[in-house]
C-alpha cells in the first residue's frame, strides 16, 4: 500500500495531464471555423477532402486532398484556394478566413498534445 504522500502525488499527476482537446470547449471564433470545416450543406466543407483531423489521411478512406492542413494561417488557406482548381468555387470572406485558420490551429494543437 502507497503511503499518504505517494497517493497524493500520483493523484495530482493524474488530474493535472494535458488534455487532449476533445470535449473542450471552443470559442466563438475556433467554434465558427469549426463549423466552416465541417459543414456538409455549407459551400465549403473542408472535412470532404481534408479528413476530420486536417491531415487528408483517414482509416479506409482515400481523400483528395494531398497534405495536412493543420495549423494554416488564413493568408496560406487564401493561396491553396486561389491556387487550387478543385476549390477556385469556394468564397471565404476575410473574417471566414480568420475562423477557419483558428480552427486548423487548434486542430494542430490538439494533434500536438
Amino acid at each position: 500500500m502507497l503511503n499518504c504522500p505517494m497517493r497524493i502525488t500520483i493523484f495530482a499527476m493524474v488530474f493535472t495531464l494535458p488534455s487532449n482537446g476533445i470535449g473542450q470547449e471552443l470559442d466563438p471564433q475556433t467554434a465558427a471555423g469549426k463549423a466552416i470545416y465541417e459543414a456538409e450543406t455549407h459551400r465549403v466543407g473542408c472535412r470532404r477532402c481534408h479528413a476530420a483531423d486536417g491531415t487528408a489521411v483517414e482509416e479506409g478512406k482515400s481523400f483528395m486532398a494531398e497534405r495536412s492542413i493543420q495549423g494554416k494561417s488564413a493568408e496560406e488557406i487564401r493561396v491553396a484556394i486561389m491556387a487550387s482548381p478543385m476549390m477556385w468555387t469556394i468564397k471565404l470572406n476575410e473574417e471566414e478566413l480568420l475562423q477557419l485558420a483558428a480552427y486548423l490551429k487548434h486542430l494542430e494543437a490538439v494533434a500536438n498534445q
